[in-house]
C-alpha cells in the first residue's frame, strides 16, 4: 500500500504500466486472490500476470488463512533514474 501510495502521489505515472504477480499457496484459489488484490491495489485484473503457486505447500496445512503476496512492478527507466538520483542526493547529504 505504501509503495503504491508514494508512487501515485509523488510521481506522474502511467497506470497502464503497473503489473502484479500473485504468489500463493498451492491450494489457494487464484481467481479469488486476483479479485482481492485487484480491489486492494485498484489495478485492473487485465494487468495481472499469471499467479505463481508455491509447490512447497502441497499437502501442508496452512497455519493461517491468507491472501498470498502481491508483487507490484512499474516499468519505467525514467522513473528509476529519478528515484535513484533522489537516493543519491539524500545519501551524499548525510540525511540517511
Amino acid at each position: 500500500r505504501l509503495f503504491l501510495y508514494l508512487l501515485r502521489t509523488s510521481f506522474s505515472i502511467d497506470e497502464s504500466k503497473l503489473r502484479c504477480t500473485i504468489l500463493a499457496r498451492d491450494d489457494a484459489s487464484v481467481s479469488e486472490l486476483t479479485r482481492y488484490w485487484a480491489k486492494e491495489t485498484a489495478i485492473p485484473v487485465e494487468q495481472f500476470y499469471m499467479a505463481r503457486k508455491d509447490k512447497r505447500t502441497v499437502g501442508k496445512v496452512a497455519r493461517r488463512s491468507g491472501f498470498g503476496t502481491c508483487r507490484i512492478e512499474y516499468s519505467s527507466t525514467e522513473l528509476f533514474r529519478e528515484v535513484t538520483s533522489i537516493g543519491t542526493i539524500l545519501t551524499s547529504s548525510g540525511r540517511i
